[in-house]
């Protein structure tokens, strides 16, 4: 059953995932995660919010699991990203070590960085990458350059474009976002 919520998350409506997940007679954490994650794509943040709110007062059938794990806050991270949710995405960000004793991973960081760039704070976003536990990947600086061109700014991207071309950027992205960029100015 979990696989098929997970499928359908990806590919289907949310109202097909609600479906299958209402019927389930028993919900892992994985079950959970799905719902969170696929409100979170439709960028129905509140229902996610309500799904996240909801996992630590079930009874979880997976074992060792009492709440959310560091998978059910990327897809939380993600949502608060997709909705523009500054202050919910660092609130959650915290909540993650201080609530539920999850250390966060570089996934959590690129949806931090996510967050700060799509919602035009380039200098958090430019922050972050410069003082995260790791070397930023080409993840992190392309999502730094859309948010550049989203709001018309050009904070970071001689940086992001300098960590790309370093990086090798195979996929190309990188620069179609710089393009992009450029178009604007």
């Amino acid at each position: 059953m979990n696989s098929m919520l997970a499928m359908l998350a990806r590919i289907a409506s949310v109202e097909e995932c609600e479906k299958v997940f209402r019927w389930m007679p028993e919900r892992s954490l994985i079950s959970w995660t799905s719902m969170l994650a696929a409100y979170g794509q439709e960028g129905d943040l509140h229902r996610a919010r309500q799904v996240f709110d909801e996992m630590p007062e079930i009874d979880l059938v997976a074992a060792a699991a009492d709440g959310p794990d560091a998978s059910s806050f990327v897809s939380a991270l993600a949502a608060a990203s997709h909705a523009g949710r500054v202050g919910l995405g660092v609130a959650l960000f915290a909540s993650m070590a201080a609530d539920f004793g999850i250390a966060p991973v570089q996934q959590h960081w690129s949806c931090m960085v996510d967050l700060f760039a799509r919602s035009g704070h380039l200098w958090c976003a430019e922050e972050l990458l410069a003082h995260m536990p790791f070397a930023p990947d080409a993840l992190e600086w392309r999502s730094l350059l859309a948010g550049a061109s989203r709001v018309g700014g050009g904070g970071g991207s001689g940086d992001a474009v300098a960590a790309l071309a370093s990086l090798d950027d195979a996929s190309g992205g990188g620069h179609a976002l710089l393009a992009n960029l450029c178009s604007r100015v």
